[in-house]
């Protein structure tokens, strides 16, 4: 008979730290895929409400970004990923509550809009966009 003891929180957090370091240097050299793969471990982990919402988000993004680096025309990740991305502003409606990760998934939505291939949509992705430079010249 074996004991299993739970991780201490701490120890969760130094493997999330990792992680989070890891994706973003992915993420920052333009390595969607493997940010994905590093923000999908983020996930299966106990993380405080807001680390959870930034995981959330880094795994929407770097979903419809990998794709975009693909020539599939499958739309099923892109609808997936946007979806979840609005859902992280849905119900924000007050201005204290529009925090920096509020303002990326601004941005993100943006992006989604203008950069795929076969979408420039500049349109629907400048409300997002503004969205996005009001709160962070607040920041």
């Amino acid at each position: 008979m074996s004991l299993v003891f739970p991780m201490p929180l701490h120890a969760k957090l130094t493997e999330y730290e990792q992680l989070k370091s890891k994706g973003e240097a992915f993420y920052t050299e333009g390595s969607y895929g493997l940010a994905y793969e590093v923000y999908l471990k983020a996930d299966a982990l106990q993380l405080p409400p807001s680390e959870t919402r930034w995981v959330d988000f880094r795994t929407a993004d770097t979903m419809w970004r990998s794709q975009a680096a693909t020539q599939s025309h499958d739309s099923t990740k892109y609808e997936k990923a946007r979806r979840q991305l609005e859902v992280l502003v849905r119900d924000i409606k007050r201005q204290d509550e529009r925090d920096y990760i509020w303002a990326e998934v601004q941005e993100s939505l943006g992006d989604f809009w203008w950069l795929r291939r076969n979408s420039t949509n500049w349109y629907t992705a400048w409300p997002y966009y503004q969205k996005a430079l009001d709160r962070k010249k607040i920041i």
